[in-house]
């Protein structure tokens, strides 16, 4: 992978759909910032923020802890046992979120919700790369976590499609970019395992 100065490309085209994503969804907030007040006093949302918060993080190193030793005993790659078990527990809190607002009827926002979660993870990832100065942070990355790094940043790029693109009413092009995610999920599984 090429890079300008010490910063990938990947990096600064992590960066752009982010960017991106970010005006996507921030065009949808206004329309959807209903909320009952009787359960959303401050005091009360603060609480059970921290306390969820809490109880993520220590869920987190628990569930990373158990999937190192998985990885160790069955000799499959730490990435692929990470991205499996640690990477469903920690998205959560995003299928939960996802779940309200499929309830809401807002479908947009919904896929908007899961593109943007992830995009913040990569935009994590860029973050390090500008700060790391002796070269790209990928040109140092295994060659499975560079697996996993192409994999989710082409579902955001197909997801982010999904939400820019106008109505489609032929079915087979409409299931299409799903079609396309799940296809290159199961290539990542598939590729781990023969890796591994």
């Amino acid at each position: 992978m090429g890079r300008i100065g010490h910063v990938g490309i990947s990096s600064i085209f992590i960066g752009i759909l982010y960017y991106i994503n970010l005006r996507l969804i921030s065009d949808e907030e206004d329309a959807n910032s209903s909320c009952d007040q009787s359960c959303c006093s401050l005091p009360l949302l603060i609480f059970q923020f921290i306390f969820w918060a809490i109880v993520l993080v220590f869920s987190s190193l628990f569930i990373s802890i158990t999937t190192d030793k998985i990885a160790q005993s069955t000799g499959i790659g730490s990435s692929f046992i990470g991205a499996m078990f640690l990477g469903v527990a920690t998205s959560l809190p995003e299928m939960t979120s996802l779940i309200s607002l499929i309830r809401l009827k807002n479908y947009d926002l919904a896929v908007g919700n899961i593109v943007g979660s992830n995009l913040f993870n990569f935009a994590i990832i860029a973050l390090t790369d500008l700060f790391y100065l002796s070269g790209s942070i990928f040109e140092i990355a295994d060659t499975s976590n560079t697996l996993l790094v192409i994999v989710g940043l082409s579902e955001s790029i197909i997801l982010t499609y999904m939400l820019v693109r106008k109505e489609v009413k032929n079915l087979i092009l409409y299931a299409l970019p799903s079609l396309m995610i799940v296809g290159i999920y199961f290539y990542y599984i598939v590729a781990s395992l023969n890796n591994g």
